[in-house]
């Protein structure tokens, strides 16, 4: 049966839902609740949002006079791509540059706050995702174990826009396989409705309370 309630959009959490930790960090299993305390926010993404692409290369294995008899996996990649907005948040230079190659100090009476990239262009280090989603009352959670920048769009600074980096990341398998886990709550929660034996549980327990207090009562007239 065709249920328009399970048609969301996709939309980034207000506060800006994404969220990287080193790799090994344990991850959530559920849709909402805290993260770990090793996760810190990468910010908001451009309004493009979040691609992930799925590819499966396979091969046609073929028999004499009959054609393809079976098709076989020969491997598989799986990638996700948005662009960073949040240039001076140094959770996203490490994300790209590695912990090692950027530094950054909390602003002072002298200074505001200080970001320093040093440009080794190197390979990224894996991290741990997790990327919030609402809409309405709908909470999703995309959660990626272990992923690495693979591709960096160009650097581009002009006068009327952001300077965004448009990373693609790739995403790896954990010991069964899995390359990410989706959590989604659509926030219709199910009323209770009481039916005769609740009736009757309820009035139990509120005669149980009102001989409790009569004798309460009793013991302090004594």
């Amino acid at each position: 049966m065709s249920d328009k309630n399970n048609i969301v959009v996709g939309s980034d959490a207000v506060t800006g839902g994404i969220q990287l930790a080193p790799l090994g960090t344990p991850v959530p299993t559920t849709a909402t609740g805290d993260v770990d305390q090793a996760f810190a926010k990468a910010g908001f993404v451009a309004s493009e949002g979040l691609e992930r692409n799925e590819k499966i290369d396979t091969e046609n294995i073929t028999a004499w006079g009959v054609g393809t008899v079976r098709v076989v996996k020969k491997s598989t990649e799986v990638t996700v791509g948005y662009s960073f907005i949040e240039y001076l948040n140094p959770v996203v230079q490490k994300a790209i540059y590695g912990d090692a190659n950027v530094t950054s100090a909390a602003a002072t009476e002298d200074h505001g706050n200080l970001l320093e990239i040093a440009g080794k262009v190197d390979m990224a280090p894996h991290r741990v995702q997790v990327i919030d989603m609402v809409d309405g009352d709908v909470r999703g959670r995309l959660v990626f174990p272990d992923s690495q920048i693979t591709s960096r769009d160009k650097y581009t600074a002009k006068d009327n826009d952001s300077i965004n980096r448009g990373v693609t990341w790739t995403l790896f398998p954990d010991d069964n396989g899995e390359y990410f886990h989706e959590y989604w709550d659509d926030g219709r929660k199910r009323v209770h409705v009481l039916n005769d034996s609740d009736k009757q549980d309820s009035t139990k327990a509120e005669e149980a309370a009102d001989n409790d207090s009569v004798t309460a009562t009793s013991k302090e007239a004594d």
